[in-house]
């Protein structure tokens, strides 16, 4: 599924909500057609592989839902 100017907004937001959730912090996003690029601020506490994994996880969960 590419990413359409119409849902790229709902995304960054989703996305946001996600990291914010767990307790990080959102730098950048931006989300291309095919790819999404996104800086996240981690708590000395985090471990990179760790949110990345969740984010992943949390966004193909949203996408098996869409219709």
């Amino acid at each position: 599924m590419l990413i359409t100017k119409q849902n790229r907004e709902e995304l960054h937001q989703y996305i946001t909500g996600i990291a914010q959730n767990r307790k990080q912090k959102i730098l950048s996003i931006f989300a291309m057609p095919d790819h999404t690029q996104v800086l996240v601020e981690l708590s000395q506490l985090s471990f990179p592989a760790w949110i990345v994994r969740k984010l992943s996880y949390s966004i193909e969960i949203e996408h098996l839902r869409i219709p």
